[in-house]
């Protein structure tokens, strides 16, 4: 579900390493922002080439001077297509939201799933994971391009953004940079997640968890046994460990699963099912 980069003016960019990994972990295209000398913030982004992550970066005039925002991204919903990567003006217009080489006076990059109160994905009566505007999208615009920067950029309503969303921002603007949610400070860089690491699959668990429910779960000997059980009515009460998807179990690094509400899912069946009722 995306990683977010914040790089503060003075600091070096992410190594080569990390770029890596973070294109590895979210395969789904790159975008950065950063703060140019007239104190306007340029958006460059529509990387969908892993050599595109350079190609864009090498496009930043004395890049370790500059404030940025740097975005991984890792599509839950929206097209996957250059217009649709991060960063985006903070605006209502969607030709802006999907310009790639666009100059603004904020720009705000998202690393989650944003829900509606009732826990569907944001304004989702059916599957839009395929076309369309993502979540962090119409977000943006529905809600705080509504807002003064004054009235955005205030501590309380920060706090409800984040308590709201449950997500991770970061926002650029001539003022610098404004981070959302929890992020680690490595050398100087502010990551969203930990998905600029190289992913560590874990062996197969030996041990099977299973859900509360009216049937009873029996014990399994091995992985054979456990196998032939996910066939049979039980399989509707199994909830599998932290690299399993819940609903192919398929093995899945944790951090390319995707999380709605006590389920975890991989990717293809997230995109499969579209919203968890």
């Amino acid at each position: 579900m995306c990683l977010l980069i914040a790089k503060p003016e003075g600091v070096d960019l992410p190594t080569e390493e990390q770029l890596h990994h973070a294109w590895e972990n979210n395969p789904d295209g790159f975008g950065l922002a950063f703060l140019n000398s007239r104190g306007m913030v340029h958006i460059i982004k529509g990387g969908m080439l892993p050599s595109s992550v350079n190609e864009i970066m090498g496009r930043v005039p004395n890049v370790k001077n500059k404030a940025m925002l740097l975005h991984f991204r890792f599509a839950t919903e929206g097209d996957i297509s250059p217009g649709n990567c991060h960063p985006f003006p903070v605006s209502t217009d969607d030709k802006a939201l999907t310009n790639c080489n666009k100059v603004c006076d904020v720009a705000v990059a998202h690393n989650g799933i944003i829900y509606d109160d009732m826990g569907y994905n944001y304004y989702s009566g059916q599957v839009t994971y395929k076309t369309g505007l993502s979540d962090t999208q119409r977000f943006v615009k529905n809600h705080l391009a509504m807002m003064p920067q004054n009235i955005m950029f205030s501590p309380s309503v920060m706090r409800l953004i984040e308590a709201y969303t449950k997500s991770k921002f970061a926002f650029l603007n001539r003022d610098g940079i404004r981070l959302i949610g929890q992020f680690t400070e490595v050398d100087g860089l502010w990551f969203s997640n930990d998905s600029y690491l190289p992913s560590k699959v874990k062996p197969f668990a030996k041990t099977y968890k299973v859900k509360q429910g009216k049937l009873d779960a029996p014990a399994f000997d091995d992985d054979d046994d456990y196998a032939d059980y996910l066939t049979d009515d039980y399989a509707d009460y199994l909830t599998v460990g932290s690299d399993y998807c819940d609903v192919c179990y398929s093995l899945i690094h944790n951090r390319q699963l995707i999380h709605v509400y006590e389920y975890q899912l991989c990717r293809d069946c997230f995109r499969e099912l579209g919203d968890i009722k």
